[in-house]
């Protein structure tokens, strides 16, 4: 997933600096398996890959670099849980 983020950042140029940090902040912490943009690009969301008992240290360490960005611009953290064995159709 970090490569797939270089590569949307430098070959098609559709992050943004927000969204970079964002990854290298995932890429710091552990217990992160993966993180990058998605949607559309030119702001949005990045996915994050983490391992469940780091996910509150990872929360605080997004909203701790969100803080004090600019009006309109803001953290929203939806954590979702993986099931294991899950089954095409």
């Amino acid at each position: 997933m970090f490569a797939s983020h270089k590569s949307l950042r430098d070959l098609y140029e559709v992050s943004i600096p927000e969204l970079d940090c964002l990854v290298e902040v995932a890429r710091s912490l552990p217990g992160i398996y993966g993180a990058r943009l998605t949607g559309a690009g030119f702001g949005g969301c990045t996915v994050n890959l983490i391992e469940a008992k780091y996910s509150e240290a990872f929360m605080r360490a997004c909203r701790k670099v969100t803080v004090g960005k600019p009006a309109g611009r803001r953290e929203c953290i939806y954590a979702g849980l993986a099931r294991s064995r899950i089954q095409a159709g």
